[in-house]
């Protein structure tokens, strides 16, 4: 009998290599629960990792600038759906890391920044 390797699945991987991860700070994980969210609110809990292509991560990024979130939270949330991609390429769960190619849009933060002198 040939044994079949398990397919990881989005909610899955995210729970158990991602949001418990024995060596970051609770205060990252709490940061990470909402991208999470947001993965599993565009793709669905049981979306197999394998079938996430790049197009579809070019959809997930062109939903987040439909939620109303800032440029900065946009290129953050991406930054960390890629991050948590290229661990489960490490863990041999995808051959390829299908957020490698988006393009993350600048955090210019420079519109709420202003000068404030001494006096």
């Amino acid at each position: 009998m040939i044994d079949v390797p398990k397919q990881a699945i989005l909610g899955e991987f995210l729970r158990s290599h991602v949001l418990s991860r024995p060596d970051v700070k609770p205060a990252t994980l709490e940061v990470w629960q909402q991208p999470c969210r947001n993965l599993i609110e565009f793709f669905g809990e049981d979306k197999p990792l394998r079938d996430i292509t790049p197009g579809d991560c070019d959809d997930f990024k062109a939903w987040l600038l439909t939620q109303g979130l800032a440029p900065a939270t946009i290129a953050k949330r991406l930054s960390f759906a890629r991050t948590f991609f290229h661990v489960a390429r490490k863990h041999r769960f995808i051959t390829e890391n299908p957020f490698s190619e988006v393009k993350i849009p600048p955090a210019n933060v420079s519109s709420r920044q202003s000068f404030i002198d001494r006096d």
